[in-house]
């Protein structure tokens, strides 16, 4: 019995971390080796980061592009699925809610050396908490 209340302990303490690692194990592989690296340079160094959305479905994806244009709410992609890193398991959004501008500049600083790209960097629809793996076309 006390082992299942110090599994539980754990888990409860570790859920949000446990759900950020899930939702980068469904990403492509060369893509998620890069993101949990990321991910653990950034705890390591006490950056609290948490994963909003990894890997997207198609449906997904197109109602986000929907948003602002024939739904309500405002733009946040200019992105069709055929398009997003997201639906090829290329990209991931993090929250920033808990982030300080150091904090962030940090975060970029990672991601960079890890062969990703900031939304914070896109010419047209700035998407500051979007992270995509810079791949070879």
């Amino acid at each position: 019995m006390k082992y299942i209340i110090v599994i539980l302990v754990v888990l409860v303490y570790f859920s949000s971390e446990i759900l950020d690692v899930l939702k980068l194990s469904q990403m492509s592989s060369d893509c998620r080796r890069q993101a949990i690296v990321f991910y653990c340079i950034a705890h390591v160094k006490q950056i609290p980061v948490h994963i909003k959305e990894a890997n997207r479905s198609y449906s997904r994806q197109f109602a986000l592009f929907e948003q602002g244009r024939f739904t309500d709410g405002a733009i946040v992609t200019n992105a069709l699925p055929s398009e997003s890193k997201h639906t090829i398991g290329q990209a991931f959004d993090v929250d920033l809610t808990n982030l300080d501008r150091n904090q962030f500049d940090e975060l970029v600083d990672i991601a960079v050396k890890l062969n990703f790209t900031n939304g914070s960097r896109f010419k047209s629809l700035i998407d500051s908490c979007h992270f995509e793996l810079i791949t070879k076309n």
